[in-house]
């Protein structure tokens, strides 16, 4: 595989993931401010301003991305680290909750979860080594950038739906 195409995949899907769950959560402020209550890892002072600082990290993620991929790919990374130990202590402490990671959801956090994060970490991971190198994304056609874009949505819309394809697979798989 060219490593630019690889660059291209880890740019589309990130910012796509980014992008997704940050108009989501604009879309449903109130319910994204209450999930992050519900977490119970801050006290209910700083839970407005961290939920507002943590939105604008994942729109500048995606901005980022188009201007500065290097800088975005670290700061996705980051901020996929500090949901995966949220998300952790989450189950840990026997919390049941939903994330609302992607809009308003009526599913409890689950190990799924923390899978689809260890997956993005590993894409914004790639993109960063990928920026370090000297991979260069003009030598991709119009029509590469599409095929790069409709296949990087898929993966998106299939990894950011693990939890019901994990539940799914749970409930077929049971024995009768």
């Amino acid at each position: 595989m060219h490593l630019s195409y690889g660059l291209a995949f880890c740019i589309v899907v990130i910012g796509y993931v980014f992008a997704l769950s940050s108009f989501a959560k604009l879309k449903d402020l109130s319910t994204y401010i209450k999930s992050v209550s519900n977490f119970r890892l801050l006290p209910p002072a700083l839970v407005l301003i961290s939920a507002i600082f943590f939105l604008l990290c994942e729109m500048l993620t995606a901005i980022l991305l188009v201007f500065w991929p290097m800088a975005a790919f670290a700061l996705a990374a980051t901020m996929l680290t500090l949901f995966s130990i949220a998300l952790a202590s989450v189950l840990i402490r026997r919390i049941d909750t939903t994330c609302n990671c992607f809009g308003a959801s009526n599913n409890t956090i689950s190990g799924a979860d923390l899978v689809r994060n260890a997956g993005l970490f590993i894409c914004a991971c790639a993109g960063l080594y990928l920026t370090i190198g000297t991979y260069s994304l003009g030598q991709i056609s119009l029509l590469e950038w599409i095929i790069i874009g409709v296949f990087g949505s898929v993966v998106v819309m299939l990894w950011t739906q693990l939890g019901e394809i994990w539940r799914l697979l749970a409930i077929t798989l049971q024995p009768n």
